[in-house]
């Protein structure tokens, strides 16, 4: 791991959806690694370095000519900055306190000419320059405790504007405010209500699912794996097997020669590494859809950052039973079943049990920690990391780690 922590950013990237659940894009969220310049008060520095690391960053690992919405302040519109990033995945987002005048219309207009989309954040109905809806894509309405009905004329208001504009619904906490919105007209939608599980009574998990999730136990168990019975096992699921292949012989590997059987694989990867990856593409191979890669990708990630933590924290668990915690965090999103159903079929420490549960442990706070993270909350790390004796620089460290396992195992999409 790099231990120059000189100069790291926290990039948070919170997924886009259509009205289909794909993934459209992703919104960037920015914060310095010191907690104390996180409370950032200039958006010209925030987005200097969006641009300059946070940017590149948000590229990495996910699927290709996803959009990439980035704040600008007013300055950095009327200055020409947006025209560094490429205009075929940016989005430029225009803040809510911009002053719409002269010379934010005009930027406007030459990012439109150059191929730019644009978005307006946060609309309320105000409508400072109608000038403006001729010309931006996208209006992101924020419905977080708002009134049905006014989330509904605003939606009407915007189309009456312009018919042709896009409008992203933000702050979507639960599928219920998902289906609504999306019935009012809405295009896009960006919130928590993608790892919220609708759970319907009665429903049950497909057979190819209980399968792979008996896999999955097999990955679980406490034990040391027999080279030869871990190839039998990977076999019994082609798609398995085929995944481990493609992986193998990825750009992300880089190996000069390809390789063909799952002997091969297990050999050259090494059995651990073989397992920690079969947990995570066995969860690919039971939701594919696009918010299923999402949740896993985010569990992926918290996995790796919770192994990662283990060298600095003393804790009763180890760092694979702490990936396990990560990689499993969102599993009851994932199947759409409560998470006191799932953990009977896989075997896990008590401690990591009840920590999924919900429950006050020791790793809870460990758990919101990576949350805060995904969600860009940073504000309200340091009181949590007063507790655990954690410093920002081990946090960034160790979640720029996860981000780049995580990146590599994903690479061959």
């Amino acid at each position: 791991m790099e231990n120059n922590l000189s100069h790291h950013i926290f990039v948070a990237r919170q997924p886009i959806f259509d009205r289909k659940l794909q993934v459209y894009g992703y919104e960037i969220l920015f914060r310095d690694s010191d907690i104390k310049s996180a409370n950032i008060r200039d958006g010209d520095v925030a987005t200097s370095k969006v641009i300059l690391d946070g940017f590149s960053i948000a590229q990495q690992g996910i699927k290709k000519n996803a959009k990439l919405f980035v704040n600008f302040p007013y300055n950095f519109l009327i200055s020409g900055m947006a025209t560094v990033l490429p205009k075929e995945c940016a989005v430029i987002e225009i803040l809510e306190d911009v002053i719409i005048d002269r010379k934010v219309l005009k930027s406007c207009i030459e990012l439109k000419k150059k191929g730019y989309l644009i978005a307006l954040d946060d609309y309320i109905g105000h409508v400072t320059n109608e000038k403006l809806f001729k010309i931006i894509d996208i209006v992101k309405i924020d419905v977080l405790n708002m009134d049905y009905d006014l989330i509904k004329d605003l939606i009407k208001k915007v189309k009456m504007l312009n018919p042709k504009i896009k409008v992203l619904i933000e702050k979507v906490e639960d599928e219920n405010i998902f289906k609504i919105t999306r019935s009012y007209g809405g295009d896009y939608f960006q919130g928590f209500f993608f790892q919220q599980p609708e759970i319907i009574k009665g429903k049950s998990i497909a057979p190819t699912t209980v399968t792979r999730l008996k896999l999955l136990n097999f990955f679980s168990r406490k034990r040391e794996y027999d080279i030869e019975d871990l190839e039998n096992i990977i076999k019994t699921d082609i798609s398995l097997s085929y995944k481990l292949l493609q992986y193998i012989n990825s750009p992300a590997i880089g190996l000069p020669n390809k390789i063909k059987y799952i002997r091969q694989a297990i050999n050259l990867l090494g059995y651990k590494n073989v397992v920690k990856w079969c947990r995570i593409f066995l969860l690919t191979l039971i939701n594919p859809s696009d918010r299923g890669i999402e949740l896993i990708r985010m569990s992926s990630i918290r996995g790796y950052f919770l192994m990662c933590l283990r060298k600095f924290i003393q804790v009763p668990a180890t760092g694979d039973e702490l990936f396990l915690l990560g990689l499993f965090s969102l599993l009851d999103a994932l199947l759409e079943q409560p998470m006191k159903e799932i953990v009977k079929l896989i075997p896990l420490e008590d401690l990591i049990k009840k920590t999924l549960l919900g429950e006050i442990t020791v790793l809870a706070p460990y758990i919101d920690i990576i949350k805060l993270q995904e969600q860009g909350k940073w504000r309200k790390l340091p009181s949590i990391l007063k507790k655990t004796d954690l410093s920002m620089d081990i946090i960034t460290s160790c979640y720029s780690h996860a981000l780049n396992e995580t990146n590599d195992l994903f690479q061959i999409e």
